[in-house]
């Protein structure tokens, strides 16, 4: 069950088919037409051919020729399935008002004189579910027309290419699609948030005898807790707030760098997505391959090098 982490508000496609069909005027003048078209070409063939098959044999043939013929045939259920008209264009043009990817606007702020910049976002998933960042954590589920929030606020939006405009509560919002299709690389990371325990090598390396708490991510990629307990609350060693740079490995895992000064101080955690395992835990354990997992590192003076497993509900 997805949960949504630290301070987190509690957050259809409609496939439209259409057939064709001819009405009685289109059926008569096909009808005069095929009629016409036969007697003329010879007398022989109409005596051995009548009106109406000459009409079905038109109709026959111009279905054959249309673009929008299609194909019905029954798949191994029993069910009437329509086997044309399945192209990518198609598609497109039916999620043509459905939003689906991460949608983005820049915020400038005046802090002690400097210029500070953060990002809010709404991520439109393709099961008509999504998260957003507006200064805190939310989701929600979305039609073609509205959406609303986990905490029941119901918003309408208009897609026009990538744009969007969300009719949000003084004076709506307007955001634009980031490019690419990876939801983490654009800061939604939603299908990892929830609350990740420590593994016994973790507990052993940094609990001085307890263990270490558990660690949460959010939809937002902002991270809270993963410290050994017997140290302050008010322990800041991983800094909580909204990562600075977000990469791919090439091995499908993320890098995520809360802050960098330099080589020897800087904070970063790495996702490894279930089936995805870092070279040095190969070995050492293997395991973590099935599930989604964790490791936070924090240089500042020492190494804290921990790793997290995503606990089960």
């Amino acid at each position: 069950m997805k949960r949504l982490i630290v301070g987190a508000v509690a957050l259809t496609l409609v496939l439209c088919g259409c057939s064709k069909e001819i009405s009685d005027t289109d059926e008569n003048f096909v009808t005069s037409e095929a009629s016409t078209t036969e007697a003329s070409v010879t007398s022989e063939a109409s005596e051995s051919k009548s009106a109406s098959e000459a009409v079905a044999d038109q109709i026959e043939a111009d279905a054959a020729k249309s673009d929008d013929y299609s194909e019905e045939k029954v798949n191994d259920n029993g069910v009437m399935q329509n086997t044309a008209n399945t192209s990518a264009e198609a598609g497109v043009q039916s999620n043509a008002s459905t939003p689906c990817g991460v949608y983005a606007r820049t915020i400038t702020e005046l802090y002690k004189g400097k210029e500070i910049q953060y990002t809010y976002y709404y991520a439109f998933h393709k099961d008509g579910t999504g998260a957003y960042f507006d200064g805190e954590v939310g989701g929600f589920n979305f039609n073609d027309k509205t959406m609303t929030t986990f905490k029941g606020d119901t918003y309408g939006y208009t897609l026009t290419g990538d744009h969007l405009r969300i009719e949000l509560p003084y004076g709506g919002g307007e955001f634009d699609r980031l490019p690419g299709d990876d939801f983490v690389l654009n800061g939604d990371f939603w299908d990892y948030a929830g609350v990740y325990r420590a593994t016994d090598n973790t507990n052993s390396n940094y609990g001085g005898g307890e263990i270490v708490g558990d660690l949460e991510l959010d939809a937002a990629g902002m991270i809270e807790g993963g410290m050994p307990q017997y140290t302050s609350p008010d322990n800041n060693l991983i800094p909580y707030g909204i990562p600075e740079k977000i990469t791919k490995n090439a091995d499908g895992s993320y890098h995520v760098q809360l802050y960098y000064v330099d080589e020897i101080s800087q904070c970063y955690y790495e996702i490894y997505p279930k089936g995805v395992i870092a070279e040095r835990d190969k070995d050492f354990a293997p395991e973590l391959k099935d599930a989604n997992y964790i490791r936070v590192v924090v240089m500042d003076g020492g190494v804290y090098d921990a790793v997290f497993v995503e606990k089960e509900y």
